[in-house]
This record gives C-alpha cells, structure tokens and sequence, in this order.
C-alpha cells in the first residue's frame, strides 16, 4: 500500500476531513518509527557490501610545538578528514583540511617537540547508513567467495587494542559520530538546453562525502530548476579532500532521492535521469553509525554487513509503507492512537493503543525470526547471536 492510500485510510478512521497531509504523515511516520523499534521484524533486515581499504602514509609532515596545524610536504590526494592518524606514537583525530589540502588540524596542539614526522592515515572504519539498529552479523571475504565471520567487541570499545600494527581484521565495534561538514552553498543546476533528461521542476541538494569509509555529511541548500526533458548541468561546491554525492527530488516533489557521485568533483556532473531511474529517498539528518574495526587492515577486503534498520521516513504519495499488507491494519492502529492523543480524546486514544500493542503481539508470535535476545554485557558475542547497537539518530 503507497503513502497516499494510507493517508486516506487513516483519515476516514478518524472521520475528520479537516485533518492536513502533512499531519497524517507525521502520525503514520511516528508508528511505522514505534513498530520498527518493537521487533527484529524479517522485512527489515538489510545486507550491505562495503570495501575496507588499507592505511596511507603522508610522508614528512611538519609538526609545530603547541599547534594543531601539520603541514604536509604535498597535498593529500585523498581525505583524512575525520581519520584516525598515528604519529611518532601517538593518536589523534584528523578535525578539518584547509582548501589547499597542504595542512590540516588535528584535535589538540602538538606537546612534543616540533619535527618532521610521517604520518599514517588509518582506514579501518565503515559508515553505515542512518537507520540501522541492530549488526546481526559480519563477514570478511578475503580474496575468495568464502567469507569468514568477525567477532564483535562488546560495547564497540577497540581504543585499548593496537592499533600500530595491520592484519585481517578479527573484530569490530560501533560507534556513532558527528557528520562530515554540510557544503555551504549547494550545487548550480542548469537546463543544458540539450540531449535528454528530467522534465518538470526539480531541486538539488548535494553532500560531502569520503570515498574510503562512506562517511557522508548532511544535505546542502537546494537549488531548484524547470527543465523540458534536457540533460542538467550541475556544478557542486566542492572541497578538495571530499568528494561530493547528488541528489534530486522527482518532479514537482521535495524529497531527494540519490542521484550520483562523483571521487573527484572537478567536473560537471550531467543529469540525464527520468524520474524512474532515481534512487531511494534520503534522509541525512543526526550522526552516522559506523564500524572500526581491528587490526587495521593490511590490504582491501570486502566486507558483508547483515542489519536489522528502522523503517524510512514516508515523504511521497507513491512510498510503500514498510509494512506487509497483511500488517497495515496494525500500523494504521498506532498511526490513530498517535492521533486521537493529539487531539486530547484521551480515553479514545489509550482504547486504540491497547488494541495496538495486542496487535503488535500478534505479529510478533507470526513473524519471529529469532529468539536468542541481546547479548550479555561483558561477554564477547558467540557466532550468529544478534548485536544490540544504539539506534543512531
């Protein structure tokens, strides 16, 4: 069933013409959000395939004594930003790259002696997407199509292990951190006047966003174009060190849905995409799980990811509801309790919860998938037990 059917379902259950899209929307989003959260539900589980890379060496780098600021002997040609850098034995955090790509900060000023120092660039950290709530299990394939299994660490705490020394990764852990920084001004998008493409009015955003871990940084401001099926020409604010990812809504809409990307944005990126051919609605909003993972890789591996996630946010009149159809009476249930107390028909209101939580018990006796629970703090998890992780928001 689409958003829009929902919508209307809803509403005639509440028997009340006068209620706004925009406020069904959010009812229906709060109990598919409250549904997702109760259960490991099957048709929730999603699989990633991600590529581990290994660490880089920026040779001879200047350090001052006191200052954050490293100078390197050429620009990097790929991103630290964000990464973990070992130097002369100590550990610090990459915090900003400056426009010239020849310094950078790191998190707090030098207290040795100032020097030249080779400084390696870790790669062992994964971005996931927003959303995933649980790490059911994953797998390192290795150069061969049999994977082997890596155990979590339980509470995602490596800090304690080395981390000098690189290898195939037996363990890993999770965490949550802030976004990369937005672009400030967005992309500039042009009807070419050529060729073929999107028709109608659209609007694009763009990201930040680094090649090696996936990390991604909140939207920018949209800019927005009336185009006659012709291919767009869009220029992004770029940054050096980051590359940049499109989006773009579908015609007349409002709600981006991924487009592209590009390593190196030093060029125009042309949009030739119908509506159709758009990916998945995006939301970047709230920090970003990742994966660390130890060692440090030695080489690049592809890693497989299986995750339990919350359902996306409902935005377009054509969005499916995350829901089997057998299962929309349930969600329809929440979305009315949710509702009915928002407009203080209280005794209504707690009627329609209990009937939604019966329900959800219901469902949960006919979908589960998996009985074995959390895992027990201070132990490490045994193979194929599911991972509770903090939902990152």
């Amino acid at each position: 069933m689409e958003l829009s059917t929902a919508r209307q379902r809803l509403r005639d259950r509440l028997e009340d013409e006068s209620v706004t899209d925009a406020k069904l929307d959010t009812y229906l989003n709060d109990a598919s959000q409250e549904l997702g959260r109760s259960f490991d539900w099957p048709w929730l589980l999603r699989e990633f395939q991600l590529p581990l890379r290994t660490s880089e060496t920026l040779d001879d780098a200047t350090l001052t004594q006191d200052s954050r600021v490293v100078t390197l002997s050429t620009a990097a040609d790929s991103t630290p930003f964000g990464h973990t850098l070992l130097i002369d034995g100590r550990v610090l955090r990459c915090t900003n790259v400056e426009s010239s790509a020849t310094k950078i900060h790191i998190e707090y000023p030098w207290p040795d002696a100032s020097g030249t120092h080779d400084i390696t660039v870790l790669c062992d950290e994964l971005a996931l997407p927003r959303g995933v709530r649980k790490i059911r299990q994953v797998l390192l394939y290795d150069g061969s199509a049999s994977p082997v299994e890596i155990c979590y660490e339980q509470g995602g705490d490596l800090r304690f292990n080395d981390i000098s020394s690189t290898g195939r990764p037996i363990l890993f852990g999770f965490y949550r951190r802030d976004r990369l920084p937005a672009p400030v001004t967005g992309p500039s998008a042009v009807d070419s006047g050529a060729g073929s493409g999107p028709d109608g009015v659209h609007l694009y955003w763009q990201t930040y966003w680094d090649p090696k871990t996936g990390g991604e940084s909140r939207l920018s401001p949209s800019d927005g174009v009336t185009v006659s099926d012709n291919t767009v020409n869009i220029t992004p604010d770029t940054r050096q060190d980051l590359g940049v990812r499109h989006y773009r809504s579908k015609a007349g809409g409002s709600t981006p849905h991924f487009l592209g990307e590009q390593t190196s944005p030093t060029a125009v990126f042309n949009d030739s995409f119908a509506d159709e051919y758009l990916g998945a609605p995006t939301t970047l909003e709230g920090a970003q799980p990742y994966l660390r993972f130890w060692p440090p890789p030695d080489k690049v591996y592809q890693v497989g990811v299986r995750a339990v996630v919350l359902p996306p946010e409902l935005q377009d009149d054509t969005d499916p509801l995350p829901v089997p159809e057998e299962d929309v009476p349930t969600l329809l249930l929440g979305a009315e309790s949710i509702a009915l107390r928002a407009v203080k028909e209280w005794a209504a209101a707690s009627d329609t919860r209990a009937q939604f939580l019966r329900a959800i018990a219901d469902m949960r006796g006919r979908h589960a998938v998996n009985r074995t629970g959390p895992i027990q703090l201070g132990k490490r998890s045994p193979r194929r037990r599911p991972i509770v992780l903090t939902t990152a928001s």
